[in-house]
């Protein structure tokens, strides 16, 4: 929780080391981390089956951060929460922080965020909390980079950013690196172990270039739930579904495989119709993998799918269903309804 390691060293150490300022306090106490530690894995897409429902889409944008953050991601974010309180937004801790993302009632101010616009910035707030965590753990990565640039800190940023959760800035500052305080290094040992359990399945390397990989990354989630609205960059949400299950409709399914198969390059717009828009038109039978294809089922440009080769294509059909593979090319339900097919390529470097 911010600041709860940093609040119980001043209780306890005050009584042994009375006096001693702040930098030499840390000095006695601090061990830094060897120069060859491994850099901490920041995972990535969330596995939505981890963590409960209602937190999913909320976990995913927060985990998303900019250009200020590329360490932060959705598995980091939820590891942290686990850590922090189980998921509990009642959690009150003994020296007072408060909600899932365990706010000390002096730092919420500063990250305070009405996410979910019910008029109250809380960090009882699930929406709001998870929100405040993300936009945090951002600010804490930029300083932690920035530290290592101009020498003042060594050390790992992602270990660093999760120190400075949990202990404060100033901690991991005047410590010049990872403070030797037990509660806080068991906190990032904790996490970083965790991160693994809460990042999504990573498919494996295709063949075939940029429309291969866009294949690849779209079989990973064969089976799962069609929803209206789900799916993002990061993996399967829960969309408009208010039965909180997580998945993908249809362009949900193409936008996470292209942002994946580019390694974040390309981000496609949500709604097919703004799809088609995107890359260029595919002449003819001239269909490679990777490929959209594009159908007029409930009105223009209402579905698409992934070209998988061979006439078949991986879609989202439609609630009730789940990603699947099915072969268009052959079938006069999808032939009468074909609209078109876009190439999309990644810029070159």
């Amino acid at each position: 929780m911010p600041g709860r390691a940093l609040t119980l060293i001043a209780a306890g150490a005050a009584a042994v080391l009375v006096g001693l300022p702040l930098t030499l306090l840390l000095a006695v106490t601090v061990l830094h981390d060897r120069t060859d530690t491994p850099a901490a894995t920041a995972g990535g897409p969330l596995r939505a089956a981890a963590v409960p429902a209602p937190y999913q889409d909320w976990i995913i944008v927060a985990g998303a951060g900019d250009d200020r953050c590329p360490p932060l991601s959705p598995a980091l974010l939820a590891a942290q929460l686990a850590q922090e309180s189980g998921f509990n937004p009642r959690a009150v801790s003994a020296v007072g922080a408060q909600g899932i993302a365990q706010f000390m009632p002096g730092t919420w101010p500063t990250w305070a965020v009405d996410a979910d616009g019910n008029g109250t910035a809380s960090p009882f707030d699930p929406a709001d909390a998870i929100t405040a965590q993300g936009r945090f753990m951002c600010a804490l990565l930029a300083d932690a980079a920035d530290g290592i640039a101009d020498g003042s800190l060594t050390g790992d940023p992602v270990r660093l950013a999760l120190a400075a959760y949990n202990c404060g800035l100033s901690c991991v500052r005047a410590a010049g690196g990872l403070p030797a305080i037990g509660e806080t290094r068991d906190y990032v040992t904790r996490i970083i172990a965790a991160v693994a359990d809460y990042t999504a399945p990573t498919p494996p390397p295709a063949s075939g270039g940029f429309g291969g990989r866009v294949v690849v990354a779209a079989q990973a989630w064969t089976g799962t739930p069609y929803v209206w609205g789900g799916g993002n960059e990061f993996g399967p949400t829960t969309g408009t579904d208010s039965t909180g299950v997580a998945g993908f409709d249809c362009s949900g399914l193409t936008l996470y495989a292209a942002y994946q198969a580019s390694g974040g390059t390309i981000r496609l717009p949500h709604y097919t119709g703004d799809q088609y828009q995107q890359g260029t038109p595919v002449a003819g039978d001239d269909i490679h993998p990777g490929d959209l294809i594009f159908f007029d089922i409930d009105g223009p440009l209402s579905h698409v799918g992934i070209a998988l080769g061979n006439g078949q294509m991986i879609h989202a059909p439609r609630t009730g269903k789940t990603v699947e593979t099915v072969a268009w090319a052959t079938d006069p339900y999808w032939t009468a309804r074909y609209a078109g097919t876009r190439r999309i390529t990644p810029s070159e470097p």
